[in-house]
């Protein structure tokens, strides 16, 4: 069939190729015009566009084709109010593929790629739509399961450009072969219809355009489930296209202190937002609320301001749908400035159909955006306490750590990475033994599992810094919860001064240990000196008794020369070994006093004690005196006998000197307080120095023992039995 001359046709470029193939058979004679495709980009352009053409086209009495899809809002206003026809489908796919193949697709996520788009897809993504590689991927991948180029076998496949699509959006491309046939009859279809052949389209087909068009609204309005603000538009935007009107307004209904009232959400188009003021359109959703199904508004079959509203804004028709699930009246629609046609009736039908659907989408949306606020609110919260932690956590005067069990960094504030001289990042990117100057693993290993048993613990360690120097450091570590699992907190003191101190510290003792025992080597050198000076006047004196005091003296001085002695050689200059002591002062004077050694015996048994100084020189002089007291007057007139020296620790408190000789003993009548002798007043003074226990037992021969404290503790006591 060939169409008239007088026929002619705007199409979408995207049909070039497929409808010039088509001409060239020369069964169809259009005059047809093409507009570049680019403008589904910018739909009011688009309608701009439409207007001037078929106004140009009835001004001189022409029919018009028109092969495009819904592209703008305004499309089906347009053909009616021009009297033009248009290929039947929702968009340039499904006037390719037909309904049925296309609606299949769609439900499994496909994007269609045409031929034309498909060459300046960059063009679509980046500068139309503001989609860089990332975001693309995004909304794609949540959108679509993967893309089909519709192959209308005009023109070679682009299999590159193909490929560099796939890899922007993430999603896997296929090509699909379109049948030219399909296109040709729906053109033919159209053409009929525009020569009147078709002229009266029965109620069934309406209905089912009616459907398929509501059905694509709804379909296009879950898509958005996920973004209830940009949801609310769209329903507004969709039911605007749906019906022709040339405002929508959505509201929804709020009940405030058990006052009913509403607030309006959305007003499309934007431009038109100021409408939102007008005391009448309150009016009409105050009356919505009370309604149970769509409704027809007519200026004059409503009250008498809405009316005047109506007609002053040129809304000479318009349909109120009240949105309700159940009983509970969630918001409404008003339609408003609706064309004056034949299926405002099928419309309203249809808008009673799914207003159920769009009340459980505007609910959904509604609880949707209530909880993100909340979510927000949370947020908002968080960050802020997370601000002051942060603040906290980078003002702190110590570098701060926190690190998984396994020693992986998490978070460090700007003092760690001060310290280290590492940035965060860096920082970040390290485990624990990138830090730990220790030659092995082990020891760090071991605090990890000590930390996660007793969930804390303190320790210094050394940390090599970036340009390879060791920084000594005292680590506080505690295992604390972090999101939603365990890790580790380590506040890490920069203890390098102390260290430096503790240094001075130990230079300052070693310089005192020296001087102290080069104290202790002068004074035992100036007791020798004494003992030196005493030995040579008593070798000038003849009276035995003076002799014999002189030589007690210097017994008693070369004692407190062994004790400094034994101080200077001692390890610790505040105590002395006296198990040294005591077998270097018996051994001489018992090689001083004991001509024969056969005659009496010495038997020695000392527990292996320190003692400190104060304790050392008076315990000393007690032993010097004792242990001469026996060896003189024990064992008169060359007798045999028995010495024992013993100094034992029966606890961590108390020492016990025992000195006993199986000798003549003391005379009844001698005090050892108040004895005249000066060795045994010395014995009772010194016991009360060291804040001993003195007991002095005078059976078959002489046993002293004196029980005194480590510390300062005891009271002396003096016994004689």
């Amino acid at each position: 069939m060939k169409s008239p001359n007088s026929i002619r046709c705007l199409a979408c470029s995207i049909f070039k190729d497929f409808l010039d193939a088509i001409l060239s058979e020369g069964e169809m004679n259009l005059d047809v015009e093409y507009i570049s495709s680019m403008l589904h980009m910018h739909p009011s352009r688009l309608d701009e566009i439409l207007e001037e053409k078929l106004a140009e086209n009835q001004n001189i009495s022409r029919n018009t084709l028109i092969l495009f899809g819904d592209c703008h809002p305004y499309m089906q206003d347009q053909m009616k109010r021009y009297h033009a026809h248009r290929v039947a489908g929702i968009n340039c796919a499904e006037i390719l593929l037909g309904r049925k193949t296309y609606q299949a697709l769609r439900k499994e996520g496909v994007f269609f790629l045409m031929p034309e788009w498909t060459i300046h897809w960059k063009e679509v993504f980046q500068q139309e739509l503001g989609l860089d590689n990332t975001l693309a991927k995004e909304m794609m991948q949540d959108m679509h399961s993967r893309l089909v180029y519709l192959d209308l076998g005009t023109r070679r496949i682009p299999r590159m450009i193909l490929n560099e699509i796939s890899e922007y959006t993430g999603l896997p491309v296929k090509i699909m072969k379109v049948d030219p046939s399909l296109f040709k009859t729906h053109l033919e279809s159209a053409l009929k219809s525009l020569q009147g052949d078709l002229s009266v389209q029965s109620t069934e087909q309406q209905n089912l355009a009616f459907q398929s068009m509501a059905l694509d609204m709804i379909e296009a309005m879950l898509h958005q489930a996920d973004n209830p603000n940009q949801l609310q538009s769209d329903i507004a935007s969709q039911m605007r296209a749906f019906t022709g009107a040339r405002v929508v307004i959505l509201a929804q209904f709020v009940d405030e202190f058990d006052k009913p009232g509403h607030k309006i959400m959305v007003v499309d188009p934007e431009r038109h937002r100021d409408i939102e003021k007008a005391d009448s359109v309150h009016a009409m959703l105050w009356e919505t609320r009370h309604l149970m199904q769509s409704k027809l508004w007519e200026p004059n079959a409503v009250n008498p301001d809405i009316g005047r509203f109506m007609k002053d804004a040129n809304f000479e028709m318009s349909i109120a749908v009240p949105l309700h699930v159940g009983k509970k009246r969630v918001g409404a629609l008003l339609l408003l400035g609706l064309p004056d046609d034949n299926s405002i009736g099928m419309a309203l039908k249809m808008l009673d159909i799914i207003a159920t659907i769009l009340a459980l989408i505007f609910r959904n949306a509604l609880l949707l955006s209530h909880q993100e606020n909340i979510i927000e609110k949370q947020t908002r919260k968080l960050r802020e306490s997370e601000s002051k932690y942060r603040l906290l956590f980078n003002v702190a005067g110590d570098s701060i750590v926190i690190h998984s069990l396994h020693g992986n960094f998490i978070e460090v504030n700007d003092i760690a990475c001060e310290a280290l001289g590492y940035s965060h990042d860096e920082l970040l990117r390290l485990h624990l033994k990138d830090i730990d100057a220790s030659p092995s693993d082990y020891a760090m290993n071991l605090h990890l599992k000590t930390i996660q048993k007793k969930g804390a613990l303190v320790f210094e360690s050394e940390l090599r810094t970036k340009e390879g120097q060791l920084l000594p450091v005292e680590i506080n570590s505690r295992l604390i919860d972090y999101e939603g699992g365990s890790a580790i907190l380590s506040v890490v003191r920069d203890i390098s001064e102390r260290k430096q101190q503790d240094k001075k510290l130990e230079s300052l003792l070693k310089e005192k240990e020296v001087l102290l025992k080069e104290v202790y080597h002068r004074v035992k050198n100036n007791f020798m000196i004494i003992s030196s000076l005493l030995h040579l006047q008593s070798s000038k004196i003849k009276n035995q008794k003076a002799l014999s005091l002189f030589q007690e003296s210097r017994d008693r001085v070369q004692t407190m020369a062994l004790i400094h002695q034994q101080l200077y050689r001692s390890a610790d200059l505040a105590s002395i070994n006296f198990k040294s002591f005591i077998e270097q002062l018996t051994g001489n004077l018992y090689r001083s006093y004991v001509s024969n050694p056969s005659k009496i015996k010495l038997l020695q048994h000392v527990d292996d004690v320190s003692i400190s100084v104060n304790k050392a020189i008076p315990c000393g002089l007690i032993l010097n005196e004792l242990i001469t007291n026996a060896l003189k007057y024990a064992f008169p007139g060359n007798r045999e006998g028995l010495l024992k020296v013993e100094l034992l620790s029966p606890d961590e408190n108390q020492i016990k000197l025992h000195v006993c000789d199986n000798g003549v003993g003391l005379p009844k009548e001698i005090d050892v307080a108040k004895s005249e002798s000066l060795g045994l007043r010395m014995v009772s003074m010194l016991s009360q120095q060291i804040r001993g226990k003195l007991r002095v037992k005078s059976s078959k021969g002489l046993c002293v023992t004196i029980t005194f404290p480590r510390g300062e503790e005891q009271t002396v006591e003096e016994v004689k039995e």
